[in-house]
């Protein structure tokens, strides 16, 4: 098993939002090797943005979320904007699609 050190976007921003770009550089600088996006609102996450700059940066990602089996639940959005795979489980964790 490859264990990677990680941090949790949630200790800079409550709810990753587009003026929270500079958390992923940020923790490249600090010798993180993963970040882990906590994502309130699927809503408002900066999908793109967020997978140019892991790109950029050269760091890897997960994400986690609160969601339920509910198909009309944000799990559908998340789904439609390539953050969640469906085969993923329910367990809250994830990959970011790139």
């Amino acid at each position: 098993m490859n264990n990677k050190f990680g941090v949790d976007s949630f200790i800079w921003a409550e709810s990753f939002s587009e003026k929270d770009l500079w958390i992923i550089p940020k923790a490249k600088e600090l010798g993180f090797e993963v970040i882990d996006f906590a994502i309130s609102n699927p809503f408002t996450f900066p999908t793109e943005k967020v997978k140019e700059s892991l790109k950029e940066t050269g760091i890897d990602c997960v994400c986690t979320t609160t969601l339920t089996e509910c198909p009309n639940s944000w799990r559908c959005k998340l789904c439609r904007m390539g953050i969640f795979d469906q085969k993923t489980s329910y367990s809250g964790r994830m990959e970011l699609g790139r």
